[in-house]
């Protein structure tokens, strides 16, 4: 007699169900002094208990953010030098020194031209805020960007390169933190054949504990290791 009906792969060997293999434990990110960082890695600094970081925490926790520990970020320049939007504009600032109490989360762009590109071109806003005093720091958008809404459009490669000519010829083009860290890679980005949506689908007015949303989700980063209080 054949097969029995009524049981689809009836009459095959029939194995027991096995268990759901386990899945491993995730790996804690490691650890990082200087010697392991590199131009163009972006740095995300966590609440270090100011005045001013506990006001950016709140405001972020308010509107519902993920990590709103969050509170600052800053491009590499080399692996000492941190190129940051702060209230007098952009500066630089060893992490050996003056950032050394700082605790940091770092990502890395997985393209090594557009990190070295991002990693020169903040040094090039640097140098030219230093010239013409025409990257202020951006208070007002950062309290924009905290505001409900939609991302935004990455801007086209015209729009990068006109508010590059209005730098350079002393028109104010203010940043915010995160806000210089995104601008950044996506003029990188451009600038080595690659949209600017490639590394950040959004407008540059992106808050920092978004940012860090951004990094997880996009494929353009990596997590590579954390900045320890006190530690270089």
């Amino acid at each position: 007699s054949g097969a029995p009906c009524g049981r689809p792969g009836a009459g095959l060997p029939w194995r027991a169900p096995q268990p759901p293999a386990s899945r491993p434990p995730p790996v804690p990110p490691a650890q990082l002094t200087c010697q392991h960082l590199q131009s163009g890695d972006v740095l995300l600094k966590l609440n270090a208990g100011s005045a001013v970081n506990t006001m950016i925490q709140l405001a972020q926790a308010a509107v519902g953010d993920e990590f709103p520990n969050v509170v600052h970020a800053g491009v590499l320049f080399d692996p000492h030098y941190i190129i940051e939007a702060s209230g007098g504009g952009i500066h630089a600032n060893d992490l050996r020194v003056g950032n050394r109490a700082f605790e940091y989360v770092v990502y890395r762009c997985t393209d090594p031209a557009v990190a070295a590109g991002a990693g020169t071109y903040a040094k090039v806003v640097l140098d030219i805020h230093a010239e013409h005093h025409s990257v202020g720091y951006n208070l007002l958008g950062g309290l924009r960007a905290l505001l409900p809404g939609g991302r935004g459009a990455a801007p086209s490669r015209s729009a990068m390169d006109a508010r590059l000519d209005a730098m350079l010829a002393g028109q104010n083009r203010p940043n915010f933190c995160s806000q210089f860290v995104v601008a950044v890679y996506q003029f990188a980005a451009e600038q080595n054949g690659r949209a600017a949506a490639t590394v950040f689908d959004a407008c540059d007015a992106v808050v920092p504990s978004r940012l860090l949303s951004l990094l997880r989700r996009t494929q353009a980063f990596r997590q590579v290791g954390y900045l320890a209080s006190g530690v270089r």
